[in-house]
């Protein structure tokens, strides 16, 4: 089975990403959907058993990483973005239409701070919320399960405080 660790919008607090990997059996890899790039960065330094995939968000300048990115695990095509480039403030359905994610099994974004989950054409679009500064008042992530060519999504809410 493959699990992999959905992060978004972490600003600079990597304590509670770095807490929740520790105490995750199983981790395959680990995305984040942008905001803060260093926060990546610490990331990939801290871990070394598995992939960090990042991109980058609006509060990012340092052009370390794409603003989206397609990757393949256990034949699942996953396609990450912030978001912010396809305008989704309050509503997803843009990224509905970007070439690059049409054959994606599961889309992926950040930017609003707010967990949401939605399937569609046998799709999954989702954002794991913010894992720091959440705007629906509690902080999120995702985790993704690939076993037996299933393919499952679901958002975890943390208790306050975490």
């Amino acid at each position: 089975m493959e699990r992999i660790l959905v992060f978004s919008d972490s600003h600079g607090s990597t304590e509670k990403m770095i807490q929740i990997i520790q105490n995750m059996p199983g981790v395959s890899a680990v995305l984040h959907l942008g905001d803060i790039n260093r926060d990546i960065q610490e990331l990939e330094d801290t871990f070394f058993d598995f992939p960090i995939y990042g991109v980058q968000g609006n509060n990012d300048c340092s052009g370390l990483y794409p603003n989206e990115k397609s990757i393949t695990i256990a034949e699942k095509k996953i396609f990450i973005t912030h978001g912010h480039y396809y305008l989704v403030n309050g509503d997803p359905a843009p990224l509905k239409t970007v070439p690059a994610a049409e054959d994606a099994h599961i889309i992926l974004y950040g930017h609003t701070h707010i967990a949401y989950e939605e399937r569609y054409n046998g799709k999954i679009l989702a954002n794991p919320g913010s894992i720091t500064k959440p705007l629906d008042g509690q902080a999120s992530y995702g985790v993704i399960e690939i076993e037996d060519g299933i393919l499952r999504y679901a958002t975890v809410k943390l208790p306050s405080p975490f």
